[in-house]
């Protein structure tokens, strides 16, 4: 981990020149109040006092920014599934997700550390996603 300093002087806080959002649109966005963007970190400083600990946190927090909009399919899948119980193909579909899984651990976790540790995760949840996508069909022509 890199060393921190204690404290940042105000004047080292700066816009970079250039940097406007005057045209950017917040609600477009999905963002109309714009407090979420800080919330993570607010909530990992209710968690740790650890200057150390908060900076690792802050290090992996964009991955859980991602994570519902990656996962939020192989998620609602489950619910479908299993209010159909249709728990057999959830297991095929987690058995060929979990391959890929590997395969993406494989190559992301030795290339960029924790960061591919996360990638990997991100790739799991989307590979249940798609692959329960594709066996949705099958579960609903079953349900009719």
């Amino acid at each position: 981990m890199p060393q921190l300093a204690k404290v940042v002087a105000p004047a080292d806080l700066v816009v970079p020149a250039g940097l406007a959002f005057t045209n950017y649109d917040f609600e477009l966005a999905g963002e109309p109040p714009r407090w979420g963007a800080y919330a993570g970190g607010a909530i990992i400083d209710l968690l740790t006092t650890s200057a150390e600990v908060r900076q690792a946190a802050r290090t992996y927090l964009p991955w859980l920014a991602v994570a519902p909009l990656i996962g939020i399919a192989s998620w609602m899948f489950d619910g479908i599934f299993i209010g159909a119980t249709r728990t057999r193909e959830m297991r095929q579909a987690m058995i060929l997700s979990v391959a890929i899984y590997v395969v993406a651990l494989l190559i992301l976790l030795p290339a960029f550390g924790n960061h591919g540790l996360w990638a990997a995760l991100m790739v799991l949840n989307g590979a249940r996603g798609l692959t329960m996508a594709r066996l949705y069909p099958r579960v609903e022509r079953a349900a009719a």
